[in-house]
């Protein structure tokens, strides 16, 4: 009788983690000025900040996908990947992280907070937030908008979620180059 509880405790031993990482597709670039930006370090939620990956279930909960961590923290990896994508998206521009040890003049000042980033368990995925772009030493913003970004899961594992969320950093970027690529020449350094 002794025997089993071991077996029991080592039955309900959780599997070791498997561990994402964001990818964010290629967008299409967009010509312009060449331009020197700094990205902010993105802001989320308190509820993404940990290393668990969660689903929705429902309007208003969530849940841990099994066993799924982030490769990294998740502002961080969203950070490093949109300077990126917004590099790709803008020939000819550098846009660098906050914490980048990269100097120089700077053009543009982008600023990112995300209140949700999620995929439900139905697949759809969401990603709501808004972001800034101001000029280095200026507290008015030269833009201020409200993203919503939406796609789904192409099935029901994590991989698939992840990658769907990848899309949704994608649309971000897109629309975030858009909105650097709008603003008036003589409002540009």
């Amino acid at each position: 009788m002794f025997l089993l509880a071991p077996l029991g405790v080592a039955a309900c031993a959780s599997a070791d983690p498997r561990f994402f990482r964001l990818a964010i597709p290629e967008g299409t670039p967009l010509p312009g000025p060449s331009l020197q930006v700094e990205l902010r370090q993105a802001r989320l939620a308190r509820y993404l900040d940990r290393p668990e990956i969660f689903r929705g279930a429902g309007a208003t909960r969530l849940v841990l996908a099994d066993n799924a961590r982030w490769a990294e923290p998740l502002e961080e990896m969203t950070t490093r990947l949109l300077a990126a994508a917004l590099t790709q998206r803008l020939p000819g521009s550098v846009v660098r992280e906050e914490r980048s040890a990269l100097g120089g003049r700077l053009d543009l000042l982008a600023s990112l907070d995300m209140s949700r980033f999620e995929v439900a368990e139905d697949g759809t995925a969401l990603l709501q937030g808004r972001f800034a772009l101001r000029r280095p030493g200026e507290d008015n913003a030269l833009a201020d908008r409200a993203v919503e970004a939406r796609g789904a899961a192409a099935g029901a594992g994590t991989a698939e979620a992840v990658t769907a969320q990848g899309a949704l950093l994608g649309q971000l970027a897109d629309q975030m180059a858009a909105a650097i690529r709008a603003l008036p020449a003589a409002r540009r350094r």
